[in-house]
């Protein structure tokens, strides 16, 4: 047996821990283990010990850990039982929010040719047994009687339904909210930026107008009527709006208490994929991310999943031979950061793929398989290599962009706070 390569120590008021990214376990250990760990002293003693073994602190000698990782990276990739769709019936949308990527949001909608041809699109994965639909825009409840046509169709397909939707919560009535369980929508997530004069004045409607007290009343009525539902809240953070996070974290927590849950609340740090937004405003690099997040540990205790991250065999949907984009047109993109940009569409539902240089960067190119850095990296596990067009960017368009993970330089740390948070939990 050997001691393996992604095993991680740390110490923590005066108790000792060995975390292994593989198999994402963190087992206490005892210092005197800690201190032979450490200065990789009588490794032989403890390689028997089942604990160590089912942790995969320890592997079998022959066992390539890297090699093994990247299978299951690629077995996940091409795997043609499932089909995931993130489908735009419409680009158009009602809000006017100040750091949209969309650079344009033209007025279009999916069309009865369009939506015929996207069930034929659909039926033609004849290996396919589950779909997922992630219902995109624009706003996608502006187009909510394609949604119905579209989903109704597939129910009759006999084949597994997921949904989820994307949207900013302002259509989101009782009539919709009724409608979506029968749909199989059972996750949504909606963006709230801050408290009311904050979140109105970052997410106005396109008319002018604030947005805040409908959403909260339109969350609050889905939550009540349905019970399966599971809503995200996002808030997006970038240096004009860092205070609103904890504000929007405990206003939830306080009216929204009984419903917790299934009520999931996490900073999303607005990016400048498409030379959209302010720099200056942008959360452009991992130490900016990784300050915030201890800034709302230490300041508020807000725990944040990265603190204990997961083992990732999939991190994004883009790298999936079976996933795409699709827009109000019929057109095929493998990102959600491009749709609209005619240089990034990959084909088209209709007349398959026509662009496939693109469709092969977004599955192998600047491939976290073949960069030497990430194969050596010891969180590869729960990284997979970061965003897939930051990626592209940085390679094809020479980009400086900084996609690691943020536990890349903050792992210690945050198992650290991921331990006090567990200990503060069990001692309440």
């Amino acid at each position: 047996m050997k001691f393996s390569k992604y095993n991680v120590l740390l110490e923590n008021e005066t108790k000792f821990y060995i975390y292994n990214s593989l198999s994402n376990s963190l087992l206490k250990i005892e210092e005197k283990m800690y201190q032979d760990f450490y200065f990789k002293k009588n490794l032989e003693q403890y390689a028997n010990i089942e604990e160590f073994i089912r942790a995969k602190i320890y592997v079998n000698n022959d066992f390539d850990e890297i090699e093994k990782k990247n299978y299951l990276t690629l077995l996940n990739r091409f795997r043609d039982d499932i089909l995931c769709l993130t489908i735009a019936p419409t680009q158009d949308c009602n809000f006017n929010c100040k750091y949209c990527y969309e650079l344009s949001r033209p007025q279009n909608y999916m069309d009865e040719n369009t939506i015929n041809d996207l069930l034929v699109f659909i039926e033609s994965y004849k290996n396919v047994k589950e779909i997922f639909i992630c219902w995109y825009g624009g706003e996608p409840l502006m187009s909510f009687e394609n949604i119905l046509k579209i989903s109704n169709k597939i129910l009759l397909m006999n084949k597994i339904l997921n949904a989820a939707i994307i949207t900013n919560g302002y259509l989101l009535n009782e009539e919709i909210s009724e409608k979506l369980e029968k749909l199989h929508i059972r996750f949504i997530q909606i963006t709230i930026d801050g408290l009311e004069n904050i979140h109105n004045e970052r997410r106005p409607l396109i008319m002018g107008g604030s947005s805040f007290e409908k959403i909260i009343k339109n969350i609050s009525y889905l939550l009540k009527i349905n019970m399966d539902i599971q809503i995200s809240i996002r808030v997006n953070i970038d240096n004009e709006n860092v205070e609103e996070y904890a504000k929007v974290y405990n206003y939830f927590r306080e009216n929204f208490s009984e419903y917790l849950e299934r009520i999931f609340i996490y900073p999303g740090f607005v990016t400048d994929y498409t030379d959209s937004c302010n720099s200056s405003s942008c959360f452009s690099t991992t130490k900016q991310k990784e300050k915030f997040l201890t800034y709302n540990f230490e300041s508020h205790g807000i725990y944040h999943h990265d603190f204990f991250p997961k083992t990732n065999v999939n991190n994004c949907i883009a790298r999936d031979k079976n996933s795409f984009l699709i827009d109000p047109q019929g057109n095929l993109y493998k990102c959600w950061a491009v749709i609209g940009n005619p240089q990034m569409k990959v084909g088209n539902i209709k007349q398959g793929i026509t662009n496939p240089n693109i469709l092969i960067r977004f599955l192998k190119g600047a491939d976290q398989i073949s960069d030497q850095k990430c194969q050596k990296c010891q969180i590869l596990p729960i990284c997979d290599g970061g965003c897939p067009y930051m990626r592209i960017q940085k390679k094809y368009e020479n980009k400086k962009i900084d996609f690691c993970h943020i536990g890349k330089y903050n792992l210690e740390r945050f198992l650290k706070y991921h331990i006090q948070y567990k200990n503060k939990t069990i001692q309440m």
